[in-house]
């Protein structure tokens, strides 16, 4: 009996083993459809906000809140996601050239063409404050901010990185950053990884706030018009005018051309807090998204043509808002494409073996033992025990692939 007993449990596993190898295709297929799922993403022309030559915006981390500015006009904000548009009067009219937010919308920067001034407001854009920079005007490109907007950071073209630490109550020109042609500059979370792009130079890194400068020459001396990164400062992800996408896991360290971007001429880039997702505009052309870090990019075809300046996206990638110069501000929403559970697999039907009558044998002696049964044999049936695989095979297929369903459905409520 003991022996018997030993024997239906390995039938029972081997079994068992034999439905589990079965769906493990199933079960891999469902998981690498959702990492790699496609982005449903829906486009709106925002007419609200106005046909204006805007030049840069920004977004909360919800997404809900933005800022755009223009050249010639005042600085513009939004609280419902780009749906309304109030002109901020206080902010004056200027050649803005670039606008910065921290995380919850309420503190922003801006800078603007040859000022002598770096613009800041502590209660969303109702008035603003002119701080002072010595050594005069400077040909402003860029603004960044750090998420709780204390720690700010400026480029200038041929000049040098000027970096702040009371929300831009004070300014330091970095001498350590060298004068550049500096075009864009992006900020970690918390403020002390900087990374900035060089027209006609290298990526440059900074670790404590901007004090001090790392020239990347792994990326390349290129004409960079723009560049971003995950809340971490590890994943940047950067433009070039006429070339592609070109992405960093190490903190600039090493660089990846994204080859699947194209050669655009491309000018700006924003990324989700992990990095992982991506957004890009092109002047006079489309926007373009990634999900994959960059690997892979999708043509917007639903969003308008044009001459695209400036974009922006929410820390879950959720939301994105882009500027058109001379155009409108468009808006889009970000929502994974359904997945659809993989079929569970049929098991093959087994080809049938007749079973031999077993005949018992009759002993030559009262004492010799009775011979057993003759064990079926063939397709489907284990030669130690003889018994068939394939139901005990289709229950574990059944219960297993029921299971992938109930995971699928808990993933996609």
């Amino acid at each position: 009996m003991g022996s018997l007993w030993g024997n239906r449990k390995r039938t029972i596993a081997r079994a068992a083993k034999a439905g589990c190898l079965v769906v493990i295709a199933a079960v891999v297929a469902v998981f690498s459809q959702s990492a790699n799922a496609k982005q449903i993403v829906t486009w709106k022309e925002q007419t609200g906000s106005g046909s204006r030559a805007w030049t840069s915006i920004a977004s909360s981390a919800d997404g809900t809140k933005l800022v755009a500015t223009m050249t010639g006009g005042s600085a513009y904000i939004s609280d419902d996601a780009g749906k309304t548009w109030t002109e901020q009067v206080d902010s004056g009219s200027r050649a803005w050239i670039a606008i910065t937010s921290s995380a919850d919308g309420t503190k922003l920067a801006g800078v603007y063409h040859w000022g002598g001034y770096i613009l800041t407001s502590d209660d969303r854009g109702q008035t603003w404050r002119s701080n002072g920079i010595s050594g005069g005007s400077f040909d402003w490109t860029s603004i960044a901010s750090s998420a709780d907007g204390t720690k700010l950071a400026a480029t200038a073209k041929n000049g040098a990185v000027f970096t702040s630490s009371n929300s831009g109550a004070t300014w330091t020109p970095q001498a350590g950053s060298g004068n550049h042609a500096w075009t864009s500059i992006t900020s970690s979370a918390d403020g002390t990884k900087l990374a900035a792009t060089v027209n006609g130079g290298a990526v440059f890194t900074s670790n404590d706030a901007g004090v001090t400068w790392q020239e990347q020459a792994a990326s390349g001396n290129r004409a960079w018009t723009s560049i971003t990164g995950s809340s971490d400062g590890t994943k940047l992800a950067a433009t070039v005018n006429g070339g592609a996408v070109y992405t960093s896991s190490d903190s600039g360290v090493t660089w990846q051309e994204q080859a699947a971007s194209g050669n655009r001429a491309w000018t700006s880039i924003t990324s989700s807090a992990d990095g992982t997702k991506l957004a890009a505009t092109v002047t006079g052309g489309v926007i373009y998204v990634s999900s994959d870090s960059g690997v892979t990019w999708e043509e917007q075809t639903t969003a308008a043509t044009g001459a695209w300046s400036s974009i922006a996206m929410s820390s879950d990638g959720a939301r994105i808002a882009a500027a058109m110069n001379n155009g409108f501000i468009s808006t889009a929403t970000v929502k994974e494409a359904p997945v659809t559970p993989p079929t569970p697999p049929t098991p093959p039907t087994p080809t049938p073996t007749p079973t031999p009558t077993p005949t018992p044998a009759q002993p030559t002696n009262p004492g010799a033992p009775v011979a057993q049964p003759a064990k079926p044999t063939g397709e489907g049936y284990l030669a130690d025990t003889g018994d068939n695989v394939w139901p005990l095979a289709s229950l574990a297929v059944v219960g297993i692939g029921a299971g992938i369903l109930w995971i699928v459905k808990r993933r996609n409520s």
